[in-house]
């Protein structure tokens, strides 16, 4: 599988407060591409972050290599098609049995896909309650906040 990497700060920032899962190796964080990009929506896009806590340039380009490694490892159905991944590597990633890496990093795709999953079912079930609210007001009336404040008043002038 060929990887398609994020390269600016932006696209990294933008999948901030999307979906996460962590492991002991790694944390990934997912979020749906937005439409108004023009990039090609067929393809998952990574990003990876190593920071300078994990250890000298030799340890982190280490812990790169081997979370690009399991990227590249996936089978295409395991991506969500137009979404956008930032893997952040923890102290675990240089030293952890490879196949181990490799299937946290498939259970940590399916708990995002899962998360995304429910969102997704979240935002229809919204939009359907909301429309049951208003089609509750309307069968109420617009009229029901002035009827609460008229018999409000009716208590107050019968004291």
């Amino acid at each position: 599988m060929q990887l398609h990497t994020l390269k600016k700060s932006a696209e990294f920032k933008r999948v901030r407060g999307g979906q996460r899962a962590a492991t002991n190796a790694f944390v990934i964080e997912g979020n749906l591409r937005p439409h108004d990009l023009h990039t090609d929506r067929t393809t998952a896009r990574f990003g990876f972050v190593v920071t300078k806590k994990l250890g000298n340039a030799v340890v982190r380009n280490k812990a790169r290599r081997r979370l690009k490694a399991v990227v590249r490892s996936l089978d295409a159905g395991a991506l969500v098609p137009g979404y956008d991944y930032v893997v952040i590597a923890r102290s675990e990633a240089v030293s952890v049995p490879f196949a181990t890496l490799a299937a946290d990093f498939r259970r940590a795709l399916e708990k995002i896909q899962r998360q995304a999953e429910r969102v997704h079912e979240g935002e229809a079930g919204e939009a359907v309650r909301g429309a049951s609210r208003s089609n509750r007001s309307m069968k109420t009336g617009t009229d029901a906040p002035e009827r609460v404040q008229a018999a409000a008043l009716d208590r107050s002038s019968s004291r």
